[in-house]
């Protein structure tokens, strides 16, 4: 006679583990995100090559330069023209008290330029726009952001001020000042000259 014992503890056969289902699912998990990540990344590198991919959109940013003055509490930096082939591509603001402005430039070789101006410590802003490990790395004398209705960055009259420098680990360069009550701050991934061109044409608005 033969009989057949279940333990309290035993799975029956052929009937995975709590535990070996759990890992399973994780893994299948794990491997439909990898897959996810991998047909995003593919599907921008497409579009990203493609000649025939929609232009970014240009935003005409001199429209809200004094809404953007008026909410925030303070003139605002802009450039007072692009170079040619130059887009800007995002600008946001927010009003008191955590006021802060953003210009966001495309250049013709699809380098970024960023332009922030906040209330917040230039500490702050250095370690938010171009990173935690950004260092300083001198001073350099550029064109002082000029009022609208004041001289031009390109004229003799323009005065000139003292602009702290930055670079990043991963090779952007920064610049910043204070304005007022501002902090200033000025970061591209292309060259000098670029980051140059932007600040020499810098206007306040407000």
């Amino acid at each position: 006679m033969s009989s057949t014992q279940s333990g309290a503890g035993n799975e029956p056969t052929g009937r995975p583990g709590r535990y070996q289902r759990s890992v399973s699912g994780l893994v299948g998990a794990m491997i439909i995100l990898v897959l996810a990540v991998l047909v995003f990344i593919g599907f921008r590198g497409i579009v990203r090559d493609n000649p025939d991919a929609p232009p970014l959109r240009a935003i005409a940013y001199g429209q809200v330069l004094q809404p953007a003055a008026e909410q925030t509490g303070w003139p605002v930096a802009a450039p007072a023209s692009l170079p040619q082939g130059w887009i800007a591509t995002s600008v946001r603001w927010e009003p008191p008290a955590g006021a802060n402005w953003h210009l966001g430039l495309l250049t013709s070789d699809e380098e970024y330029v960023g332009i922030e101006q906040s209330a917040s410590t230039t500490d702050a802003m250095v370690e938010e726009f171009v990173g935690e490990d950004a260092q300083r790395s001198g001073s350099v004398e550029l064109t002082e952001p000029q009022d609208t209705l004041g001289s031009t960055g390109d004229s003799p009259g323009a005065a000139t001020t003292q602009w702290q420098r930055w670079t990043g680990s991963d090779g952007d360069v920064a610049v910043t000042t204070r304005v007022g009550e501002q902090t200033l701050l000025v970061v591209t991934t292309g060259t000098e000259e670029q980051l140059r061109s932007v600040v020499d044409s810098l206007r306040l608005t407000g």
